[in-house]
């Protein structure tokens, strides 16, 4: 189950750029600090408890 949400997690990725351009603002760098700082921590942390 933790591995498919590693997969899963590169379709929300479109999601937050849509968000970004669609709120505008603050919210555009949205899919920067998602992809580069919130996956990598989440894999970090799957990673030591499975």
């Amino acid at each position: 189950m933790i591995k498919d949400l590693k997969y899963l997690m590169a379709y929300t990725i479109a999601v937050t750029a849509f968000i970004g351009i669609l709120v505008g603002g603050p919210f555009v760098y949205l899919t920067v600090i998602y992809t580069f700082i919130f996956i990598p921590i989440l894999e970090v942390m799957t990673y030591k408890a499975g």
